[in-house]
């Protein structure tokens, strides 16, 4: 089985526990962290660890645009998917360069969520699990 790595930022534990869940059962190893900080430490401690990040948006001290703003300076190649309560639009004053592979809107559908995580992995020429 090939095990990728997804680092997943959401402020909400219910959440977080959710996407988690979500992910786990479709195989594929998750790192739940509380905020888009310690997702930013924990991708510049170990950069190659982790093969996508799903972060949410409105959170404190750093959201998730600019975590992904952040994140796109020192890995463009690594795929970021966003999701949100807010709707889609927070893309329309966002540079291409600068912009998440997807924006999911909360509540989030497992499938949703699987179908947006399998073509960004696919987009970014990384493998799925088996």
């Amino acid at each position: 089985m090939t095990n990728i790595r997804v680092l997943v930022a959401d402020d909400e534990p219910a959440v977080l526990n959710v996407i988690t869940s979500m992910l786990a059962r479709a195989g594929y190893e998750v790192t739940a962290v509380p905020s888009a900080t310690e997702a930013l430490d924990r991708l510049r401690y170990a950069p190659c660890r982790y093969d996508m990040v799903l972060t949410d948006h409105g959170m404190p001290g750093m959201t998730g645009m600019q975590l992904i703003e952040r994140v796109r300076q020192e890995q463009p190649d690594l795929p970021i998917l966003l999701y949100t309560g807010w709707g889609d639009n927070l893309l329309e004053q966002t540079p291409p360069g600068l912009r998440p592979h997807a924006v999911l809107t909360k509540p989030i559908r497992q499938r949703d969520l699987l179908a947006a995580v399998a073509n960004a992995l696919r987009d970014f020429g990384r493998p799925r699990p088996d």
